[in-house]
C-alpha cells in the first residue's frame, strides 16, 4: 500500500505532536509502506516555516525524506492536473489527485494520511487517521 502524507500529518509526526492520531503514527512508522509526499506538502512546509508557524524547517524535512528509502517526493505534473478534483481547495485537491493518479497508474491501493474533514467527506480517496 502506498501512503500519501498530508502536511499536518508530516509536521505532527516529526514534532512528536499529540495531535497526530495513534493510527497515523503507527502506519507512518511501518517500514512496509512507501510514503509519498506531494510537492505541495513541501511547499506548504517551506511557507509555514518562513512564517514561524512550525518549528521543523523545510531543509530538515527534505533531508529526512531524501535519506529514507521508503520516502518519495511526487511532483505536480500534467498527470496530477488530469486528476485534480474541482470541489476541494487547491492544496487538498493536489494531494487527492496525487493519490488518484498513482492508484490508477500502479493499480495499487493508495491511502491519504490526513485529518482534513473536507478530504474525508469528499470520498475521493481512502483516508487513514
Amino acid at each position: 500500500m502506498l501512503l500519501i502524507v498530508d502536511t499536518h500529518a508530516l509536521v505532527w509526526y516529526l514534532s512528536a505532536s499529540r495531535r497526530l492520531s495513534p493510527k497515523a503514527k503507527k502506519i507512518l512508522e511501518d517500514p512496509h509502506h512507501s510514503l509519498i509526499f506531494p510537492s505541495i506538502v513541501l511547499a506548504e512546509i517551506k511557507y509555514l516555516y518562513s512564517k514561524c508557524r512550525i518549528e521543523v524547517s523545510f531543509g530538515e524535512i527534505r533531508d529526512i525524506i531524501e535519506k529514507d528509502e521508503k520516502c518519495f517526493i511526487y511532483p505536480l505534473d500534467e498527470t496530477i492536473l488530469d486528476y485534480l478534483p474541482e470541489k476541494l481547495d487547491i492544496h487538498d485537491a493536489i494531494i487527492c489527485a496525487t493519490a488518484l493518479a498513482l492508484e490508477n497508474a500502479l493499480g495499487e491501493e493508495v491511502r491519504v494520511i490526513t485529518k482534513d474533514e473536507e478530504v474525508k467527506r469528499s470520498s475521493l480517496v481512502k483516508v487513514i487517521w
